[in-house]
């Protein structure tokens, strides 16, 4: 992992700290905010969703972010998932046992995943 791609998790990791995603506090730091539907995330889900688009939008969201850095690096997605089924296992309980509950509410709706990178798709 390069230092560019290294920086993004580090900032999640600031703005998102474990407290955050396992208590009942819905301040989330102002750099994730955008990434909130109305700029606020009230569940646990909601908060690691915006820190997994802030990492999206961080190392993809341009097509000259793609050719610099995504190219460049072909782990980062598995990194992604890396860090996104560490976040969920945080919240682990009988509905999110798995990836598959956070996949179905948000990856699969959310039309924030599926934006187009340039000439890519």
């Amino acid at each position: 992992m390069n230092k560019e791609v290294c920086e993004k998790f580090k900032n999640v990791r600031e703005w998102l700290p474990h407290e955050l995603i396992e208590g009942n506090n819905t301040n989330i730091d102002e750099n994730l905010k955008k990434y909130c539907d109305k700029g606020l995330c009230e569940d646990s889900f909601e908060k690691i969703n915006a820190g997994c688009l802030y990492l999206f939008d961080a190392l993809f969201g341009s097509s000259q972010l793609f050719n610099s850095v995504a190219k460049g690096n072909t782990n980062i997605v598995d990194y992604i998932l890396i860090w996104l089924s560490y976040m969920l296992n945080l919240t682990k309980n009988e509905e999110s046992a798995s990836i598959e509950p956070f996949y179905k509410a948000y990856i699969n709706t959310d039309k924030k995943y599926n934006n187009k990178i340039g000439s890519y798709r």
